[in-house]
């Protein structure tokens, strides 16, 4: 589990020092069932930390698969659907090959071929796209403090509906361009001189964590104000930011996952992130979605792809996005399940004033989604 780096790197030493080379490891963190598909965002959050974690093993392996299971039954715990794109979203989180795990041989062949098999037929094509476009870069993201002093091995109950804000977080591999707090029973134990380091730098967290901030004099009380419950849709009532007391600079939000609130207000949440890191959203949606969003970037800063997933049950329409440090001027959509299983080619504009790439992503269906390269 994500934390348990003592004994867990100890075992992986003594398998590499067995094998005389690096190892291929699986790792996983149960959710074998879509009844809620966040759960499968919950999943690739914790198993980016547990990516996290296997890299002070240096060199030690040789692959890392996410463990996609239907335990311990299939046909009433996974569909095709929830295995298509959870897949995808532990590759953009740093694992770097797939593997699924299909049990109960109850049913007859033809079930598997028509429901979880067609996941990967249908989509191979997209994921190998994705691996080979991918190439050396790097998730990118609102990262998490270590929180294992104040709660051990296991991680934190992280909101994942908070991915729908398209506010991106990179907790495993990757470039970290900001930290998110959360849930001040998580951090209580962390030390003032480490959340100081936080704090003096971009962040963004709920009223629950600036509340406790404010009660360890690590912000001011007026820092648990910039959030509150909002009733009306203007600029006045949306959360904002403030520059906090260590150098840093905070945005509060009530809560996280942008819970009952207006589509202004609902975007604002991407665009005031933004903000506090200096803009450097590697991508930033320009209109309304209710959508999760998990980009990549090469060493040199420039966009290399960005995984989109629609996560409500309705279609989502199309929609802006702006691209940071894409280089050329086209770029290319790959959308799961594509009955032709090609990549569609869509115009880019260029922002006057900044230069970045503005592009338009076609309508996606319910809890799927696809990806953009260049």
């Amino acid at each position: 589990y994500p934390w348990a780096d003592e004994g867990q790197n100890q075992i992986v030493a003594a398998l590499v020092k067995a094998a005389g080379e690096p190892i291929e490891m699986r790792p996983g963190c149960c959710n074998y069932f879509d009844r809620n598909p966040f759960d499968q965002i919950d999943k690739t959050y914790r198993m980016a930390l547990q990516v996290k974690t296997l890299d002070k093993c240096v060199g030690a392996f040789s692959r890392l698969c996410p463990e996609i299971e239907t335990y311990p039954r299939t046909f009433t715990c996974r569909g095709a659907r929830s295995l298509g794109f959870e897949a995808l979203v532990h590759l953009a989180n740093g694992l770097d090959s797939l593997t699924w795990y299909i049990t109960c041989m109850e049913e007859k062949p033809e079930f598997f071929e028509r429901s979880v098999f067609a996941a990967p037929r249908q989509n191979m094509w997209l994921y190998k796209e994705y691996v080979k476009l991918s190439g050396d870069s790097v998730p990118c993201g609102f990262d998490t403090p270590d929180y294992s002093a104040a709660i051990g091995q296991w991680s934190p109950n992280f909101c994942a509906p908070a991915s729908a804000t398209g506010i991106p977080y990179a907790f495993g591999r990757g470039v970290k361009i900001g930290t998110v707090l959360w849930d001040f029973s998580k951090f209580r134990a962390l030390t003032d001189e480490t959340l100081k380091s936080v704090l003096a730098g971009p962040v963004i967290a709920d009223l629950p964590a600036v509340r406790e901030l404010v009660k360890r004099s690590l912000l001011p009380a007026e820092a648990a104000e910039l959030s509150h419950y909002r009733l009306s849709d203007s600029t006045e009532s949306r959360p904002k930011a403030c520059a906090t007391p260590q150098g840093g600079k905070l945005a509060v939000f009530k809560r996280l996952d942008s819970l009952s609130e207006t589509s202004a207000t609902h975007l604002s949440y991407a665009h005031l992130a933004d903000e506090v890191c200096g803009g450097k959203l590697p991508v930033l949606v320009e209109d309304p979605a209710m959508m999760a969003v998990f980009p990549r970037v090469f060493a040199d800063g420039s966009f290399a792809t960005a995984v989109f997933v629609n996560t409500r049950i309705d279609e989502q329409e199309p929609v802006r996005v702006r691209l940071r440090n894409l280089k050329g001027d086209a770029a290319r959509w790959f959308a799961l399940w594509s009955k032709d299983q090609k990549p569609l080619t869509l115009p880019v504009t260029r922002d006057a004033a900044t230069g970045d790439a503005l592009v338009t992503l076609p309508a996606l269906g319910a809890w799927s989604g696809g990806f953009l390269a260049r």
